[in-house]
């Protein structure tokens, strides 16, 4: 048959060793990501983007706050920590 590459046992068993090798590679990186995707903590890029999101929200909440009632970021913080009892 024209085309059709004909192969001896030997290199078919390196192909097939050479192929296994690299789909096991490969699949113990597609796990290691989906295992990473799932976390929300530690040092994983879901816990990253979560923590700067909810940063970023209390800085705008914190800001708010402060243009209606005139304390400042750190006078929010202290009075907190008064009224939870903290100081």
């Amino acid at each position: 048959v024209p085309g059709k590459v004909v192969m001896n046992e030997i290199d078919l068993a390196k192909q097939v060793t050479a192929l296994n090798q690299l789909e096991e590679k490969y699949r113990k990186i597609r796990l290691r990501e989906e295992y990473d995707d799932y976390q929300i903590t530690g040092w994983v890029a879901n816990a990253e983007i979560l923590n700067s999101r909810f940063a970023m929200f209390f800085l705008a909440v914190g800001l708010f706050t402060e243009s209606f009632t005139g304390i400042s970021l750190p006078g929010q913080v202290e009075e907190m920590l008064r009224i939870t009892g903290f100081i």
